[in-house]
């Protein structure tokens, strides 16, 4: 107690000799206080300034640094994910106005693409590029355009001949179309998937199929970039869910493909390891690979007492017939008192553009062994 006392004492009087000191030292204890002041408003100011500016400070920094005689304007900046951003910045070059994409992985600069042109035309010249682009669905769909004026117009040092205006006269323009998409990497890649890329991917299309115990797992991996151009966002004709997301890509398989006379038709399997195994068919546009239609085709798995199995068979060029068998067991699925299996027959049919069509063509019911329905 004796020496609690004694320490409460000596701590009074620090307090006390600290409190003359300052009093004593007036324009010491202005200095600490201004100092303390400068270092609270310089604080307030990076957060003022931070929230003012559009765009992050290291990302202002590295274009202030970068700074040329050529202008450079950050346009847009996205965040792809937690450690991805996408800049779309625009440049002049005095000649040219250019604008394209920059990616960056945890501030650092991983890939830059040119997505549009517009430069002065010369008017001696004989030709003219330029470039434009759209973004759809994550993909970036760059058009390159070149235009030429016929070749007996221009002359042997590669000028238009007199007496010709490049811009009244009926040119030739070529057109180069190129897709790309920014993989998880933060990478611009070009996406390059055609019908022989498909066909290399999948097998023939059989007369039959059961799923069930099939070793899905030594089919084709589908790549993400893939299920982004024809599957993310596509609104499925039938079945379930409405679209179909694409978030975990290796629950995806390729399957089966057959070229139809004005269409392609392809299918892919999807591993929902908490439940399902789910066939899906996709028709696309022969020119230009548009998806027409994609749609269930069939099903097998379970989940808490409810099971499915889906048998299917191609009863001609372009129909399917499908038999789904549905088993509910009494033992685990709730508010039921039976075992109860509904086997339902339907067909798909595909009409001549690549058009799907549901069709329920009879249904039974079974109950502890006995047909009800």
């Amino acid at each position: 107690m004796r020496y609690s006392v004694f320490i409460l004492f000596f701590i009074l009087i620090s307090c006390d000799f600290n409190q003359k000191r300052k009093k004593e030292n007036p324009i010491e204890t202005e200095k600490e206080n201004l100092t303390l002041l400068k270092t609270e408003i310089k604080k307030e100011t990076e957060k003022v300034t931070e929230l003012q500016n559009e765009y992050p400070n290291w990302l202002n920094k590295i274009y202030s640094e970068n700074k040329t005689e050529i202008s450079k304007e950050i346009i847009k900046l996205e965040k792809y994910n937690d450690s991805i951003s996408i800049v779309l910045f625009e440049k002049n070059t005095g000649v040219c106005n250019i604008k394209g994409i920059e990616t960056y992985k945890n501030k650092t600069k991983i890939s830059e693409l040119e997505l549009e042109t517009n430069c002065d035309k010369e008017q001696s010249r004989p030709d003219y590029k330029w470039k434009e682009y759209k973004i759809n669905n994550e993909i970036y769909t760059v058009s390159e355009f070149y235009e030429k004026i016929n070749d007996t117009l221009i002359t042997n040092e590669g000028f238009i001949k007199r007496g010709y205006d490049f811009d009244e006269l009926e040119n030739k323009i070529d057109t180069i179309i190129k897709k790309y998409i920014i993989n998880s990497y933060g990478k611009i890649k070009e996406i390059n998937y055609n019908w022989e890329f498909i066909k290399s991917k999948t097998s023939d299309l059989t007369q039959s199929f059961n799923i069930k115990n099939f070793d899905i797992y030594k089919l084709n991996k589908v790549p993400k970039e893939f299920l982004i151009q024809f599957v993310k966002g596509k609104k499925i004709q039938f079945g379930f869910p409405k679209t179909l997301p694409i978030d975990y890509p290796t629950e995806f398989r390729f399957y089966q493909h057959k070229e139809f006379n004005d269409f392609y038709f392809f299918s892919f399997i999807h591993a929902n390891e908490t439940c399902c195994r789910t066939l899906y068919g996709i028709s696309l546009n022969k020119k230009d690979l548009k998806v027409i239609n994609i749609a269930t085709f069939a099903l097998t798995g379970g989940d808490g007492g409810w099971s499915e199995n889906d048998i299917g068979n191609w009863k001609t060029e372009y129909l399917f017939e499908v038999k789904k068998a549905e088993f509910l067991d009494k033992e685990i699925y709730e508010n039921i008192e039976f075992d109860e299996i509904d086997t339902l027959f339907a067909q798909i049919k595909i009409d001549k553009k690549g058009i799907f069509e549901w069709k329920k063509l009879d249904s039974v019911k079974y109950r502890n062994g006995k047909l009800i329905k």
